[in-house]
C-alpha cells in the first residue's frame, strides 16, 4: 500500500477523502503519522480514500497549470536549473520535493507565478491517489527518504520567499466634493479624528483599519450612505493607504458596514461630540469638600464639580474574585477595547 512505502520513506500520512483532497481526520493535516497500525486502521476504516503528506519536514513546490509551467521555466532560467528532485504529476500540474530549509518560511509566494509553497502543517496529496479530474497523481521520480531529499537553492529560496510590491493602484480621477460649510462640527470633529489614525497598510491589518474608519464615519457618527462630506473624508484617509484602495473595494467596505453594523450605537460619537459642545461650564476638581456633598448635586451652592477623596481616607476591603486577578464579585468590571471591534 502507498501508505505504507510512504510512511517507511518517513513521510507522515493521513487519509483525505476519495478523488479530493479534504481530511478525513478532526485536525487534518495535524493528525498525520508514521505509525504502520494507524495507518492500516484508516485504510481498513476508509478503503477508498485519498492520503496526504503534511509537509513538516518538507519544502514542496507546487507548479499549477500552464501559467505555473511557463514561470518555473522562466525561473529555471534566470536562477538556474534545480537538482534533480521527486517529482509527482498532479492533475494540471506537478509537485517538487525537497528538505526544509532552516529558519522562518513563509508558505506564500508571488501569486502571479502560479507556484505555491507547501511547508510546515500544510500539505500534499500523495502519489497514487485520485485527483477530482480523475487523473492518478504518479511519480515522475520517485520519492527517496526524507533525509535524503535535495535542498532548494538559496538563489530560488530568496526569490520565492521575497514578497513583490504592490503594483499601484488605478484610481478614478478624484470628483470635486463640495466644500462643507463653515462651522459644521459633525464634518470638523469626525475628520480630525479619522486624521489622527494608522493609516491602512497592506499586510499590517490594513483591511480591518478601513472597515473600523467606514464604522466611525457611516455608523457611529451617522453619516448618510452618500453623504459627501463622509466620502470626503473616506478618501482624504485612503490617500495615507499603503497601497490606497480602489473606489470599488471602498464601495465594498462601506456596504460591509450597513450589512454587518458593529455593536456600538448609531450616532454614538456625533451626539457625544455635541454634547461636549454643549458644555458651558468648567469642572471643579475638589479635594476634601467640607460640606461632604459633592459640587454639583442637590443642596450644594457651588456649581458643578467633582468631588475627589484622598487615598488615605479610602477604606480597603478583601476582593471576592469570580476570575482570579480579573473580574470581582459584586464590584463594576469594564471590559474594554477599541470602538467598532
Amino acid at each position: 500500500m502507498i501508505a505504507d512505502r510512504l510512511a517507511e520513506l518517513g513521510y507522515p500520512v493521513f487519509p483525505v477523502v476519495p478523488k479530493g483532497k479534504r481530511p478525513l481526520t478532526p485536525k487534518g493535516c495535524k493528525d498525520c503519522t508514521t505509525d504502520f497500525n494507524l495507518i492500516a486502521d484508516w485504510a481498513n476504516r476508509y478503503p477508498d480514500c485519498n492520503w496526504g503528506i503534511t509537509c513538516t519536514g518538507l519544502f514542496v513546490l507546487d507548479i499549477d497549470g500552464d501559467q505555473g509551467r511557463a514561470s518555473f521555466a522562466r525561473l529555471e532560467s534566470e536562477l538556474g536549473r534545480l537538482p534533480d528532485a521527486p517529482c509527482v504529476t498532479t492533475g494540471r500540474g506537478f509537485h517538487l520535493y525537497f528538505r526544509k530549509p532552516a529558519g522562518d518560511l513563509k508558505a506564500t509566494v508571488d501569486k502571479t507565478l502560479s507556484i505555491d509553497i507547501r511547508t510546515g502543517y500544510t500539505y500534499v496529496i500523495a502519489p497514487g491517489s485520485v485527483h477530482p479530474s480523475g487523473a492518478v497523481y504518479a511519480e515522475k521520480i520517485p520519492l527517496c527518504p526524507v533525509e535524503e531529499l535535495p535542498e532548494l537553492p538559496q538563489v530560488w529560496l530568496d526569490r520565492l520567499q521575497t514578497k513583490p510590491a504592490p503594483s499601484p493602484a488605478k484610481r478614478k480621477p478624484a470628483q470635486v466634493t463640495p466644500v462643507p460649510p463653515a462651522g459644521d462640527d459633525d464634518y470638523s470633529d469626525a475628520a480630525a479624528y479619522i486624521d489622527t489614525l494608522e493609516p491602512s497598510v497592506e499586510g499590517k491589518g490594513g483591511s480591518n483599519m478601513m472597515i473600523r474608519v467606514c464604522n466611525l464615519l457611516f455608523w457611529e457618527w451617522d453619516f448618510g450612505r452618500n453623504d459627501p462630506q463622509a466620502l470626503a473624508i473616506l478618501d482624504r484617509y485612503n490617500a495615507r493607504a499603503v497601497p490606497p484602495w480602489r473606489e470599488r473595494e471602498l464601495e465594498h467596505k462601506i456596504d460591509s458596514v450597513f450589512s454587518n453594523p458593529p455593536s456600538a450605537p448609531r450616532g454614538g460619537r456625533r451626539r457625544s461630540s455635541q454634547r461636549d459642545a454643549a458644555k458651558d461650564f468648567s469642572l471643579d476638581f475638589t479635594v476634601n469638600n467640607p460640606s461632604g456633598v459633592p459640587e454639583g448635586s442637590e443642596g450644594d451652592d457651588g456649581g458643578s464639580g467633582l468631588l475627589v477623596e484622598p487615598w488615605s481616607e479610602v477604606i480597603c476591603k478583601p476582593l471576592k474574585w469570580i476570575w482570579e486577578n480579573r473580574i470581582t464579585l459584586g464590584e463594576l468590571t469594564l471590559v474594554c477595547g477599541a470602538g467598532g471591534i
